[in-house]
């Protein structure tokens, strides 16, 4: 008898794991689409803290034959950071929108491959790609331009 239960907890333990590293091994913004911001003004629990860095942490867009879009929610005084991985591209094309025309939100800064920056730049920009490797577009507030802001907004990226 106690085999049995032995055997039924260790199942419930490796699925109950399994559906835990599925849920999670994601990390696009899409996967947090259910995220309502209305839900986050009036303080329900959606279970991010609130000074978590972003959600997720690291956003990667899909990015096919150079073009990607993500939309994405960002908490006030929260910069989110951006990668992606333009190989074989020279040219990067980026452009913030959002329903929102009073959002304060800029492209803060692009960190280079070699970790060096570069910015600030406004709600779009064009940057000349040195060389291959990893770049992050470090999305924020501006913070001549108003108050903090909070809320959903699109990132379209282009790469030629």
């Amino acid at each position: 008898m106690k085999i049995k239960y032995g055997i039924i907890a260790l199942a419930l333990l490796i699925g109950s794991s399994c559906n835990f590293f599925s849920k999670n091994e994601k990390n696009t913004a899409r996967d947090y689409d259910y995220i309502n911001e209305e839900d986050l003004e009036q303080g329900y629990n959606t279970g991010f803290p609130e000074d978590m860095g972003s959600i997720p942490e690291i956003v990667r867009p899909d990015i096919i034959e150079g073009k990607g879009s993500i939309d994405i929610y960002k908490y006030a005084d929260q910069k989110v950071k951006v990668e992606i991985e333009p190989f074989h591209y020279t040219t990067l094309t980026a452009r913030i929108t959002s329903a929102d025309p009073d959002a304060n939100l800029h492209i803060a800064e692009i960190v280079l491959p070699d970790n060096a920056t570069v910015g600030p730049f406004g709600r779009e920009l064009t940057y000349e790609l040195p060389r291959d490797g990893i770049y992050s577009l470090i999305i924020d507030e501006n913070d001549r331009g108003g108050e903090p802001w909070s809320g959903y907004f699109t990132l379209d990226i282009e790469l030629k």
